[in-house]
């Protein structure tokens, strides 16, 4: 079970990764403030998923 988790969290963090060097830092670069709030509201929300995660 937790290689198939260690799996899927490897699969997310490359999305995440590939959607922030495409659709993220292009709404930066416009300078749109709502889009800077969601940002760091889901960075928290995906850092306190993964405290518990030393791999991370």
């Amino acid at each position: 079970m937790s290689v198939a988790q260690a799996a899927l969290d490897s699969v997310s963090i490359v999305l995440l990764e590939s959607h922030i060097n495409t659709c993220v830092i292009e709404r930066f670069k416009q300078d749109d403030p709502d889009k800077k709030k969601e940002f760091l509201k889901s960075k928290n929300k995906f850092k306190s998923y993964y405290k518990y995660h030393t791999w991370v």
